[in-house]
């Protein structure tokens, strides 16, 4: 996390200036769609209002990105997405926009910035076009929500491994923030450029992200680098247990 003061020091930037002006990463083309931000009644909260989260999750159906195939993703509460890295992102959102930053791996960044949100997910339709919805809200950190507001979404196609943004209004007062994704092979970024109106940029749009030319063969794509969970170390120190609990036995039993 930055402290305060340097984060006072930050000047705004954002992304999104026009649909004809993003950069291409790799196979993957932008367009403009109608906004549309996804009804998230009944959705299940991932993180309540944390600063510098982030887990991971299976995903409800595999989703293929950059020609590889995931079963996992990593959330995190400052607005970014990644398959191979559990990373929050904390706090170097700016850096898409002049190179890769290798350590968020394949990454999808909707709003990549420092905030202090609340995330949900939600799947909608039936199997094999269902979409998995990512909502964040909340507000910038070093201000209040008076002054400052996350409200986005990032919602997975099945079957056509689309990935769609969608803003509601947002707000920002301090920070850099940049939207668009990063392959696995550090090819950057969709919505690359800046302005000094971050709020105009992220506010009642929305934008679909597609492969051009995938693979009709794509690879494993492995998982987000994990932190083993409580239940993991549980059963690792039973299968433990029951491992010593053996050789004993069989010592005993040979003396």
């Amino acid at each position: 996390m930055m402290t305060h003061t340097s984060k006072l020091q930050v000047l705004i930037a954002a992304a999104f200036l026009s649909v004809s002006s993003m950069a291409q990463a790799d196979n993957y083309q932008a367009s403009e769609i109608t906004a549309n931000m996804r009804d998230m009644t009944d959705a299940q909260v991932l993180i309540a209002a944390t600063d510098d989260a982030a887990y991971k999750r299976l995903l409800p159906f595999n989703f293929v990105f950059n020609d590889r195939i995931y079963s996992e993703i990593s959330f995190s509460t400052n607005g970014i997405l990644s398959f191979t890295s559990q990373s929050n992102g904390c706090c170097g959102s700016d850096v898409l926009n002049n190179g890769a930053t290798a350590y968020m791996g394949a990454a999808i960044a909707p709003f990549w910035t420092d905030w202090i949100s609340t995330v949900k997910t939600k799947t909608f339709g039936d199997a094999g076009s269902r979409e998995l919805v990512f909502n964040w809200s909340g507000y910038e950190y070093g201000n209040n929500p008076a002054e400052s507001k996350a409200d986005f979404q990032v919602i997975l196609h099945e079957g056509s491994n689309r990935i769609e943004f969608q803003y509601g209004q947002n707000s920002l007062r301090q920070h850099h923030a940049v939207g668009g994704i990063q392959t696995l092979n550090q090819e950057v970024t969709l919505f690359s450029h800046h302005s000094s109106n971050p709020a105009f940029q992220f506010n009642n749009r929305g934008f679909m992200v597609a492969d051009m030319n995938p693979s009709s063969n794509p690879l494993p794509g492995g998982n987000p680098n994990p932190v083993p969970e409580a239940e993991t170390w549980a059963m690792m120190g039973a299968g433990l247990g029951a491992l010593a609990l053996m050789a004993r036995r069989r010592r005993k039993a040979q003396a």
